[in-house]
């Protein structure tokens, strides 16, 4: 009897120690598993934050590339009305060179400046820091550094509507003023 209690209890401890080496086995499997996954996954999010990067560059390399055709638009805008009406002439030519200083903003620019003006923007108090020209080209839209308004003109430069700036940035929704002109002049 004896014997076969001892028997059964080296069986039993036999049983025990297989389990615990199959317990064993399967828990180095589960951990190689997830070591695996967590490898994959930290390579998918390096992946994921190069090509968030490289679109981001790309992005930024856009909006520089869009700005320096604007501005180039501009120039040209500007080149073309020198003859003709060389006040609007001389504010496209600033604010293509604000846009993006490029080299036909800086030319358009020096050729304004040697073009006497035949109006002057006035009704600001202090300098006028912002304008703006509607897509038809029928309104401009001008900001004062110290007053605060926006004034809307016609092509000719004749006052149409004075309005706050403050007013203009709550009804359009944007708080950059050169924003909010741009919608004020499309009418959104």
């Amino acid at each position: 009897m004896e014997r076969s209690f001892l028997t059964c209890s080296i069986a039993e401890r036999e049983r025990e120690r297989l389990a615990a080496v199959r317990t064993t086995q399967r828990l180095r499997r589960f951990a190689t598993a997830v070591s695996v996954l967590l490898v994959l996954v930290l390579a998918a999010g390096l992946i994921a934050f190069d090509q968030y990067r490289t679109s981001e560059n790309e992005r930024h390399r856009t909006v520089a590339e869009q700005q320096v055709a604007l501005s180039r638009q501009l120039a040209a805008q500007s080149t073309n009305l020198l003859s003709r009406n060389p006040d609007l002439a001389c504010l496209l030519a600033v604010r293509a060179y604000r846009t993006a200083p490029t080299k036909e903003a800086a030319e358009s620019l020096f050729a304004a400046a040697r073009v006497p003006l035949r109006h002057r923007l006035t009704g600001h108090k202090g300098a006028v820091n912002t304008v703006a020209v509607s897509p038809d080209g029928r309104t401009l839209a001008t900001s004062g550094d110290i007053d605060g308004t926006v004034q809307l003109r016609e092509p000719d430069l004749k006052l149409r509507a004075t309005t706050d700036w403050i007013e203009t940035a709550v009804s359009t929704g944007r708080t950059d003023l050169d924003e909010a002109l741009a919608v004020l002049l499309r009418g959104e």
